[in-house]
């Protein structure tokens, strides 16, 4: 067999297993394109800490804007108003 033609056979040996492995790549990637795109997109944990965050805020807002009013009611009465009732009660 001449040299020539075993290089050329050698040379198309080694083609053909690249040819072989790149179109396996490209199947792989179509598969996992495939399966990523049927999980749909995903959040990153920041992401979804602000979200968890929001959605908190948004429901107790109710709540806290409550909490705030019962205790302005319960706070104990300012300086000057225990003064003026002081002597309110002084002048009878």
């Amino acid at each position: 067999m001449p040299v020539e033609l075993a290089i050329v056979i050698v040379m198309s040996m080694v083609v053909g297993m690249g040819g072989i492995v790149a179109l396996t790549k490209i199947i792989v990637g179509a598969i996992e394109r495939k399966r990523n795109a049927a999980a749909g997109p995903s959040l990153t944990s920041s992401e979804l800490k602000r979200l968890i965050a929001a959605t908190v805020e948004e429901a107790t807002q109710p709540l806290q804007e409550k909490v705030e009013l019962l205790q302005s009611q319960l706070e104990p009465p300012a300086p000057q108003r225990l003064l003026a009732a002081a002597e309110d009660d002084g002048d009878d």
